[in-house]
C-alpha cells in the first residue's frame, strides 16, 4: 500500500503498521523489513515491544531487544545531545543530526543498528502507555519521509493488576469477576477428563524417559500445548522457537535427518503457516517427524 501510494504521488498518506515483539520473529516480518528498507515508501512500523506472546517471548532478538531498552547511556546519550541541538538550532539542527543519528548509535550501543542495517529510521524505546508523549512523537514522524520504525516499551495487562502479575494466565481466561479475579468455571456436577494437551504433556515425558531420541519442539506455545511439562523436566531436549511455525517444522526435520525422533508440537489453526515446509522439508522427504496438533479449546 505504502508503494502504491509512492506510485500515485500521494504525498501526504501515512501507512502505519503495528507488529509485537513476539511475531517480529517470522520470516514475512522481515521479509518486509528489507523489502521496505530499499522502497524508500512512506511507512511506520510500531514495535509492541512486551517481551510476551501468549507465554514469555524467547530468542536473540527478544534478547536483543531487551539491549536496547536497558541500554541507559546510549538512551541518555541520544536525548541529551537532541535536546541540545533544539535549543542550538531549532529544528533545522534537529534534521541535520538525524542523518548523523545512525553513527551516533553505532558509537554509543553496538546492538543499536539491526533495523538500521536494514535502512529503516528507528525510534525509540519510548513509552506506550504515556498515551500523550506517543501523540506527539507520531505528529513529529509524521513529517519525517521513508520507512522508519517506533520502537514502543508496554506491559501485557496493563491496567489490571493480576493480569499484570501472571500474564500466561491472564492471556484468555474466559469469563472472570474483576473486582475478585475469580475465574468462572463451568458448572458441570460430573467429572471431566484431563484435556488432551495434558495428556500429551505428560506422555512425552514418559516417552522420552525411554527413548533418548525422543524430541519436544513448539512455536511460542509451551503452555498451551503442555510441552512446558517437558521443557522443565528436560530442558535440553525440548524447545520453545518462538512465533516461526516454518522454523519449528524445518528445525525437526533437521533433527530427524539425524536420526532423532522430534515431536513437533503446534496449535492446529497455526500450522497452515508451516505447510511449505511439511510438504518439502518432511513429507516428501519421508523423515520421521511426530506432529502433535492442539486445538485450542478457548
Amino acid at each position: 500500500m505504502a508503494v502504491a501510494s509512492k506510485y500515485k504521488v500521494e504525498k501526504d498518506r501515512q501507512h502505519i503498521v503495528v507488529i509485537g515483539d513476539g511475531a517480529m520473529t517470522a520470516g514475512l516480518a522481515f521479509e518486509g523489513m528489507n523489502h521496505a528498507g530499499v522502497s524508500d515508501s512512506n511507512l511506520l512500523i510500531i514495535l509492541n515491544d512486551n517481551c510476551m506472546s501468549i507465554d514469555p517471548n524467547v530468542g536473540a532478538l527478544k534478547e536483543y531487544l531487551t539491549d536496547i531498552t536497558t541500554s541507559q547511556t546510549y538512551n541518555k546519550t541520544r536525548d541529551e545531545i537532541w535536546n541540545l541541538f533544539g535549543k542550538l538550532g531549532g529544528k533545522a539542527a534537529q534534521h541535520q543530526l538525524s542523518k548523523l543519528e545512525a553513527s551516533i548509535k553505532s558509537a554509543i550501543s553496538k546492538s543499536s543498528n539491526i533495523f538500521e542495517a536494514l535502512n529503516l529510521r528507528y525510534f525509540g524505546p519510548v513509552d506506550g502507555h504515556n498515551v500523550n508523549r506517543l501523540a506527539e512523537i507520531l505528529e513529529d514522524l509524521k513529517h519525517i519521509p521513508g520507512p522508519k520504525l517506533l520502537h514502543c516499551i508496554t506491559t501485557k495487562g496493563k491496567g489490571y493488576y493480576l493480569a499484570e502479575q501472571d500474564q500466561t494466565k491472564w492471556h484468555a481466561p474466559g469469563l472472570f469477576n474483576k473486582t475478585t479475579g475469580e475465574i468462572h468455571k463451568k458448572s458441570i456436577n460430573t467429572p471431566q477428563p484431563p484435556k488432551y494437551q495434558d495428556v500429551f504433556g505428560q506422555t512425552i515425558v514418559e516417552l522420552a524417559e525411554k527413548n533418548l531420541k525422543i524430541m519436544g519442539i513448539t512455536p511460542a506455545m509451551p503452555s498451551g500445548s503442555s510441552l512446558n511439562v517437558m521443557m522443565k523436566a528436560m530442558p535440553d531436549r525440548a524447545f520453545d522457537v518462538g512465533i516461526a511455525e516454518q522454523h519449528a517444522v524445518t528445525f525437526s526435520a533437521g533433527l530427524a535427518t539425524q536420526g532423532l525422533i522430534p515431536f513437533c508440537n503446534v496449535y492446529s489453526t497455526f500450522l497452515q503457516r508451516g505447510y511449505d515446509q511439511v510438504i518439502h522439508d518432511v513429507a516428501i522427504q519421508k523423515l520421521h517427524v511426530v506432529f502433535a496438533l492442539t486445538v485450542a479449546d478457548w
